[in-house]
């Protein structure tokens, strides 16, 4: 995720080559309290969850960071909707545009898609200029 400058710096970069970023039906902005239980965040991230903060990408939006635009597409139950919700406030407050979509859609998709592709390829637009 492109909040955590940290994966760019072991590269000998930073954010600025970022020009945006898109965030495709996901609920691991911030897994500080997932797992524990054997499941898929163990699996991925290990067992220790003192650790997690760390791995969320909600804790590490700041301001003046140079973190870039974000666009959010998600799907599904309240919990994961909540969780979209949540980061794209926390992106905002820290003034980094995030437009947001909650779209009533499956992993199956709509094979005519109105309602993400528009959206989105106007902002990859601004991103590509």
């Amino acid at each position: 995720m492109t909040t955590d400058e940290r994966y760019l710096q072991n590269a000998g970069s930073d954010l600025s080559p970022v020009n945006c970023a898109i965030s495709l039906d996901t609920e691991g902005y911030d897994i500080s309290d997932r797992g524990g239980d054997g499941g898929v965040y163990d699996a991925m991230f290990g067992i220790d969850l003192a650790l997690r903060p760390d791995t969320s990408p909600i804790f590490h939006i700041e301001a003046e960071k140079g973190i870039r635009d974000l666009f959010i597409v998600t799907r599904g139950g309240r919990t994961r909707v909540a969780f979209a919700q949540d980061f794209a406030d926390t992106l905002r407050a820290a003034d980094v545009p995030t437009p947001l979509i909650d779209v009533p859609l499956s992993h199956a998709g709509d094979p005519v898609d109105t309602l993400v592709t528009p959206p989105l390829v106007a902002f990859l637009e601004r991103c590509f200029p």
